[in-house]
């Protein structure tokens, strides 16, 4: 949705300013900043008369780069109105990055659907109640996020208090750091903007948590709130099928348009046949979007399916001039040279530069399915030895670090293109669904060489074809081809290492 920043210290706009021109890529369509010292506070949108603060130190200061994401306003001019951030009320000055998605349940509750114009003003309105209620900022923050179901990362002041907080599964990140040497603190959605800060040593606000000043809180344990949940396999089978179609449901509700980053595999073909089933029923223009080199079996299974459910395709064919031309985008882009996180992040890269070319400004994925329903080969060792239990335990810890293995690098690959990714497998409730079901049901045995049994059985059951709900896995860097190419041809010719240093160094200096 957007990118957010901010500095508390003794701190300079023109900072301020740099840091939010590094993250503009996630928010074109508006921005603002916040300052306030002992003396005065300034709210600024569109950087609106800034030159004369230029001498000025601040003891806080936020921004926000937005991408509007607003389709029930017919005019897209007053949705930007509506969604530029930093919003202030009372005493509290709010920047948020993400989706609610029960803001019609919590709009119900509090009886304010007129005033509430958009997630943030809601999520500003809720935190603002619980504190008068209270008295106390941090008991409101708390509290409103176990009310809260949605991806977000947000940061609040009271002027004199910084606090940071991000969703319980990590979908939107939030990084934070200190330059120690003039006692400055910054956060950033992503590492770039901290590094045109002058800040090296940063860190990642985990899932779940809270940064109180220097106070880090967990807030939301997911496996903590999970209970024991006795059902049989075709039941278990039911509940994942409908948990995941409401996921889908209410991350495309208010949604006119939606591409999905497509493979031809059982996630994003499961995937495919709910969002053509919610098309049919309210008009939501679906489109898929493959990536891959001629020959791929990406682009063969994508073509067949996409035929079968009568949906547009678009294809990105991948060649070693494109890999090449692009390897520095994506390194920039990602902040890694990891050789996994690259061949990964390409794919993304450029299903959503496809996806951006059609003023499509929010995506589906299927991450999170092999690490919920146990798609990789390395968790059939616990297989062999008949430890379902040690299965169970990979797969929490798999879920509980997802948001650095793998979500950070993807919302950044689409947020390059100004394009926002959603990912229903990892819904809060799908994600307690699939802990509670038995390791068994997931693999059944040594036998099993597909992996994800139930839900390639509700697949099917749902209408994929056998020949997609049973394709074997192939991760996206692979079905592609784009690994082979970085690993025979790219990895060659460019220094990765060097890429990403002298674009850090450059921000820094």
């Amino acid at each position: 949705m957007c990118s957010i920043i901010g500095l508390k210290g003794n701190i300079k706009i023109e900072t301020l300013r740099k840091m939010m021109k590094t993250t503009q890529h996630r928010g074109p369509d508006a921005s603002g900043i916040y300052l306030t010292n002992n003396k005065e506070s300034l709210l600024k949108t569109n950087s609106q008369n800034l030159v004369n603060l230029k001498n000025q130190t601040y003891n806080i200061g936020l921004g926000q780069n937005l991408l509007s994401i607003f389709p029930s306003v017919k005019n897209p001019e007053d949705a930007i109105k509506i969604n530029t951030q930093p919003i202030k009320k009372d005493n509290l000055t709010l920047i948020f990055n993400g989706e609610i998605y029960n803001y019609p349940e919590i709009i119900k509750k509090i009886g304010n659907e007129e005033k509430t114009r958009s997630d943030s003003h809601l999520l500003l309105d809720l935190i603002i109640n619980k504190k008068n209620t209270s008295g106390n900022l941090k008991t409101a923050i708390i509290e409103t996020l176990k009310i809260i179901d949605g991806d977000y990362s947000f940061a609040i002041t009271d002027d004199t208090n910084l606090i940071l907080a991000r969703d319980p599964v990590g979908v939107k990140p939030l990084y934070y750091g200190t330059k120690l040497e003039e006692k400055i603190m910054g956060f950033a959605s992503e590492r770039k903007a901290l590094w045109a800060a002058g800040i090296t040593s940063i860190n990642t606000l985990k899932p779940g948590c809270i940064l109180y000043n220097d106070e880090i809180i967990e807030v939301n344990d997911l496996f903590k709130t999970i209970t024991s949940n006795e059902a049989s396999y075709e039941d278990y089978m039911n509940q994942l099928t409908n948990t995941l179609y409401e996921s889908v449901y209410k991350r495309v509700m208010n949604l006119s348009e939606v591409g999905l980053i497509f493979s031809g595999g059982v996630d994003s073909a499961f995937l495919a046949y709910i969002l053509k089933k919610i098309s049919l029923k309210t008009g939501l223009k679906v489109t898929l979007y493959t990536v891959g080199n001629i020959g791929s079996k990406d682009l063969e299974y994508s073509k067949k399916l996409a035929s079968t459910l009568d949906l547009t395709l678009k294809i990105q064919l991948i060649r070693p001039q494109e890999v090449e031309n692009s390897i520095g985008d994506v390194i920039k882009s990602i902040e890694s040279t990891n050789p996994m996180k690259l061949g990964v992040g390409m794919t993304i890269f450029f299903a959503s530069y496809m996806i951006k070319q059609d003023k499509i400004k929010v995506a589906l994925s299927g991450q999170g399915a092999d690490e919920l329903f146990a798609g990789y080969n390395r968790y059939m060792k616990h297989i062999k030895k008949q430890d379902y239990q040690g299965l169970n335990n990979e797969l929490t810890n798999d879920i509980e670090n997802i948001y650095n293995v793998n979500l950070e690098r993807d919302d950044a690959a689409c947020m390059a293109n100004g394009v926002e990714l959603r990912v229903p497998y990892l819904d809060y409730e799908l994600i307690k669904l699939a802990m509670t079901i038995p390791s068994k049901y997931k693999i059944f045995d040594s036998e099993d060489k597909l992996k994800k049994h139930i839900l390639r059985e509700a697949a099917e059951k749902y209408g994929v074809p056998k020949e997609y709900a049973q394709r074997p896995k192939k991760a996206a860097q692979y079905g592609s081809g784009i690994d082979k190419i970085l690993k025979k041809q790219t990895s060659k010719k460019v220094d990765f290492d060097k890429i990403l240093n002298d674009f850090k160094n450059e921000l820094i200096n």
